[in-house]
């Protein structure tokens, strides 16, 4: 069984951007690499912080804990589904600078 992975980091702001992945077939460690290469990317596109958006039950919250992301305020919802492109429902979001 193999690992499929991807990922990007969206423009939410010319300081911030939103961090989205998604993973079948693999544990926290193949998260925690994506998230690696995700916020490498995002660094040298001149991002400072980036943020994610878990649901109640997201089984990779402590990935992003242990990656330094920080629980962090709502964003406003018409900014999001500007930067993602449609309406999204999340139960928490996690942030961290770069």
């Amino acid at each position: 069984a193999g690992v499929i992975g991807s990922g990007s980091a969206r423009r939410f702001s010319e300081t911030e951007a939103c961090v989205t992945e998604h993973v079948d077939g693999g544990g926290p460690e193949v998260v925690s690499l994506l998230l690696e290469h995700i916020e490498s990317d995002a660094r040298s596109e001149g991002y400072l912080s980036v943020f994610t958006l878990l649901e109640e039950n997201d089984g990779f919250e402590a990935t992003y804990l242990r990656r330094g992301y920080l629980p962090s305020e709502r964003k406003d919802d018409h900014a999001l589904a500007t930067c993602l492109g449609a309406c999204v429902l999340y139960d928490r979001l996690l942030a961290k600078a770069l």
